[in-house]
């Protein structure tokens, strides 16, 4: 299915270059925003440019596999509004990995590529080391930070069950990804302890990236990252099973 999907996508490739062109650009401005929110203070509540160049980058890693492997979900309010997500009911194959599985979206690896180059010259710049416990950390980190954006993209898709046009609801999600940009330190009391058990955002860069570029200071709620992580990711799947099975169709 994987497969297929890519050979459609690859067929217009007009659509694909431009596709990726624009994440690519939106991506390279995005950097500059903080380079230029940086030229006039040297550090960001202890962050220096690169260190903030390094966390942006975690956080286009931590997004790629839901831009890749989980960019059906956007489509989820069409199969229900059209009643063809009944489709998905005569498989012989769990309801959400068939749902998932149908769409691979190949112009994510831009973003994917984008962020892995920009974290490796932000490494040279600060002269980190590259060793091999750092990187087997940072692909474990990289794995359980982006199943936690994953399960917001599941979570506010899944409103389709019951409002239908969820796509406020879906923007709302992804603009959580904006605060993972920038430290937690910058936020209150309160806000910080949203973004970390609440809306947990600060796991999907801030806190893996703390440990990575602070290792004698790094705030120790980086060790609960898996079980963050697998708790949200398997409330995602609840709710989206809860709605699945709550489906009717369009009663025509």
């Amino acid at each position: 299915m994987a497969a297929m999907c890519i050979k459609t996508k690859m067929t217009y490739r007009a659509d694909f270059i431009i596709s990726s062109i624009g994440v690519l650009v939106t991506s390279v401005l995005e950097v500059l925003t903080i380079f230029i929110l940086l030229q006039s203070i040297d550090t960001f509540k202890g962050w220096s440019y690169y260190e903030m160049v390094f966390m942006y980058s975690f956080s286009l890693l931590a997004l790629m596999p839901a831009a890749v492997f989980f960019d059906n979900f956007w489509n989820l309010k069409t199969f229900i509004k059209e009643g063809t997500f009944i489709k998905y009911y005569f498989r012989p194959l769990d309801i959400m990995f068939s749902f998932t599985s149908e769409v691979v979206e190949v112009k994510g690896l831009t973003q994917g590529l984008f962020g892995t180059g920009l974290l490796i010259w932000s490494m040279i710049k600060m002269d980190h080391a590259f060793s091999l416990f750092n990187i087997i950390s940072m692909i474990v980190m990289f794995i359980f930070s982006s199943g936690i954006m994953i399960s917001f993209l599941i979570i506010s898709s899944s409103t389709s069950f019951w409002i239908v046009n969820s796509d406020s609801v879906m923007t709302l999600a992804t603009k959580f990804k904006d605060y993972a940009k920038y430290p937690m330190t910058i936020y209150s009391k309160s806000l910080k302890l949203i973004f970390t058990y609440i809306i947990p955002v600060g796991f999907i860069s801030f806190y893996p990236s703390d440990f990575f570029l602070h290792p004698d200071s790094f705030d120790k709620s980086i060790l609960l990252l898996p079980l963050i992580s697998a708790i949200f990711f398997f409330i995602s799947y609840k709710v989206f099973m809860i709605g699945a099975a709550h489906y009717s169709g369009t009663g025509s």
